[in-house]
């Protein structure tokens, strides 16, 4: 029944059902196209739908989830400030940025009241940096890597323990 609902929904629905395959599953959906070749499952190929939906808070309501724990890599309160773009890449990479934030408040428009509920634990924890992160989405370099994980972490932290989800 999931699976009927979620494909009337979404589309294509592929299980994975072996560690490998879902390995292979992130690898594709880390595939941004245009920056990467497309990844592939059991001989189809598959690149991220970065520009379609970055956050399917949907199948998670179809899955009958109690909770969902959302990561995004830009603030969510307003559409994320950003330089103007002086070369084709820049300008894809604010294109995602815009994107993301807009899919974003789509999902979470289309969640039932009792997601949006103050009251702790609640069902929804985003994780979300308290300020843009230098670079935008496509700011991949091994030497920010460490600082933005640490600052990760932190905001995962912070997520957590306002949704109620640690335990005191």
């Amino acid at each position: 029944m999931f699976r009927a609902r979620a494909e009337a929904t979404l589309g294509e629905v592929v299980s994975v059902r072996t560690p490998e395959e879902v390995m292979d599953a992130a690898v594709a959906s880390s595939a941004i196209p245009l920056f990467f070749e497309p990844a592939s499952v059991r001989g189809r190929e598959y690149i991220d739908a970065v520009a379609l939906s970055t956050h399917p808070l949907r199948a998670a309501l179809y899955a009958d989830a109690d909770a969902a724990l959302v990561v995004v890599v830009a603030p969510s309160g307003a559409p994320p400030a950003g330089n103007t773009p002086k070369t084709l890449v820049e300008l894809w990479g604010r294109y995602l940025d815009i994107a993301n934030w807009r899919d974003l408040q789509r999902e979470l428009r289309g969640l039932p009241a009792d997601w949006h509920a103050p009251a702790t634990p609640r069902r929804l924890c985003v994780v979300e940096p308290d300020a843009a992160l230098p670079g935008g989405v496509l700011a991949y370099s091994p030497r920010n890597a460490e600082g933005l994980m640490d600052r990760g972490e932190a905001d995962g932290w912070r997520a957590l323990e306002r949704a109620g989800w640690l335990e005191m």
